[in-house]
């Protein structure tokens, strides 16, 4: 039987797209946000793929470390 298709939580998905376009404009990579966060760089990477939630407290010291507002975060792109 195969695996059921892992449906996107849309919250998840906005933050991560979110955090990746802010990273990319902060020209921050996942290692360099792994350091600041004090976290794995496998945990960064799951973060910006969407692949796990963040809790509001990550929130906020991604988008410190990105040096963004959290909302910025989770407004979906294209509605600044």
């Amino acid at each position: 039987m195969p695996a059921p298709k892992r449906i996107p939580h849309t919250l998840t998905a906005t933050v991560a797209a979110g955090a990746r376009a802010a990273a990319g404009v902060a020209r921050l990579n996942p290692t360099d946000l792994a350091v600041e966060l004090g976290t794995t760089r496998q945990r960064v990477n799951r973060w910006l793929n969407g692949d796990v939630a963040m809790d509001t407290d990550t929130v906020g010291r991604l988008a410190d470390a990105l040096g963004v507002d959290p909302v910025n975060l989770i407004r979906p792109p294209g509605n600044e």
